[in-house]
């Protein structure tokens, strides 16, 4: 079954990204995306780095919606 982005992102626990960069996918994950998102949700990011804003990244997991995350094989944390 498919479901739409904004259902993947409102209702995940975990998010796995695995997809090509294009200019659609640019910085995909940003404030609005996190802002969907449950609190405490976990993203593992092996699809290319700049998909995710690392800055609205941080600042989402200093509010506490990102609980932890993996990115590419450069950066990785948890609350």
């Amino acid at each position: 079954m498919l479901v739409s982005f904004h259902q993947v992102v409102s209702t995940a626990d975990f998010t796995s990204l695995h997809m090509s960069l294009i200019y659609a996918t640019s910085k995909v994950f940003n404030d609005v995306t996190f802002a969907k998102m449950k609190k405490g949700v976990q993203i593992i990011n092996v699809a290319r780095r700049v998909v995710i804003d690392e800055d609205a990244l941080v600042r989402d997991h200093d509010t506490g919606i990102i609980a932890q995350g993996s990115l590419d094989v450069c950066m990785s944390f948890t609350r």
